[in-house]
């Protein structure tokens, strides 16, 4: 069962920030918002005036409808964690894990663009506070796991540039049921390369020989499509990507 949409967006009171939002009759609230200039982020949140965000635990979903040119992250905030700019503190996900102006965990996930569903689960029933993000429906598992949090959160985009976002009021009873980061599922018939690597041997010198790699070493190797149009004709084009500590590409 829907909650009754009675709530609004408002924004974080930077100067020249632009947000316009609409619902339709079937609850769904199109939002369009903008900083006032890139590298500056503006900050909205859902202002609610009904139970939604009392609810010990809650899911809702924001569909990136066009984010052209633009950085958005999705997450929650309290009402003190609420302020202009990089002031803000909360718990979000854009691509990476950030608290709205520090990345805490790099490489989790793939940054949002246009077409993109992003879901954030706020899980409290038991234990530690669990937010839970989902990418285009695939569980990206904890992003949070802290200590009991009694205030209350809410729903919030934090955003560089200019972006237009749908946000369906969330369904009282419809919770996801899965809970652990779930593996990348790639068509291997139409999209061969794409997907983690194991790296068999490694050489260096201009005199190859084999360098040695500590067994107990950790290299994440992937490689990915890029869905663009190729500039080389019909060359397909895939982007290497390298995490060891840092990330490469």
């Amino acid at each position: 069962m829907a909650l009754t949409n009675t709530s609004s967006w408002i924004g974080d009171g930077s100067d020249q920030s632009v947000l316009k939002s609409s619902s339709s009759e079937d609850g769904v609230s199109t939002i369009s918002f903008s900083s006032a200039k890139k590298g500056t982020p503006f900050n909205i949140r859902l202002d609610a005036m009904n139970d939604f965000v009392q609810m010990k635990s809650f899911f809702f979903e924001i569909q990136a409808t066009n984010t052209s040119d633009s950085s958005l992250a999705v997450g929650l905030v309290s009402k003190n964690g609420f302020l202009p700019g990089w002031k803000t503190k909360g718990y979000f996900y854009n691509g990476n894990i950030t608290n709205g102006s520090a990345g805490l965990i790099l490489g989790f996930g793939s940054p949002i663009k246009s077409g993109d569903t992003i879901g954030v689960y706020l899980h409290r029933e038991s234990g530690p506070c669990r937010v839970i993000f989902y990418h285009n429906h695939r569980c990206l598992g904890d992003g949070f796991s802290l200590a009991v949090i009694n205030d209350v959160l809410y729903p919030c985009l934090h955003l560089s540039g200019k972006a237009t976002v749908k946000f369906p009021m969330p369904a009282r009873d419809n919770f996801p049921t899965i809970f652990q980061r779930e593996e990348v599922v790639h068509d291997h018939v139409n999209d061969p390369y794409s997907g983690k690597w194991v790296i068999e041997q490694a050489l260096k010198g201009p005199d190859p020989h084999e360098l040695f790699l500590p067994s107990n070493s950790k290299f994440i190797f992937t490689i990915a499509k890029i869905d663009k149009t190729p500039s080389n004709g019909n060359m397909q084009q895939y982007q290497l990507h390298i995490k060891i500590c840092n990330s490469f590409r």
